[in-house]
């Protein structure tokens, strides 16, 4: 295989498998499963076993908290990343799950920054 193309490869799988450490944080906390591992706070757990700072865990708890009865969104953090979908966590609703979830899906960042920024300015 071509170096660059492996290179690259494993850059994706860890961005994929940082999604799926965040899409965890928020289960791990309420169950204090990290009080079981050592750990005295969710965030000395998240930097100790996936070096993830503060300010990223305290945006996939809000995150996650946001997203806990929209299962479409949450299950686009997987895919798409906690920063995508922290732009509409707040403007969703159950109804509007699905709709905002494929929003995630097929816009870009920047697009979908745009985009939650217009609705917020309508509301």
């Amino acid at each position: 295989m071509d170096l660059h193309k492996e290179f690259i490869k494993t850059a994706f799988d860890i961005i994929r498998m940082k999604n799926k450490l965040m899409s965890l944080l928020l289960e791990i906390y309420e169950k204090e499963i990290y009080k079981n591992h050592g750990c005295r706070t969710i965030y000395e757990y998240a930097f100790k076993y996936a070096k993830l700072s503060k300010e990223m865990v305290d945006k996939a708890l809000r995150t996650l908290k946001n997203v806990e009865d929209k299962p479409c969104l949450k299950k686009m953090i997987e895919s798409q990343g906690i920063h995508k979908v922290s732009m509409v966590a707040t403007l969703a609703t159950a109804e509007t799950d699905k709709v905002f979830a494929q929003h995630v899906q097929n816009m870009s960042k920047p697009a979908l920054f745009e985009f939650a920024k217009e609705l917020r300015q309508v509301s």
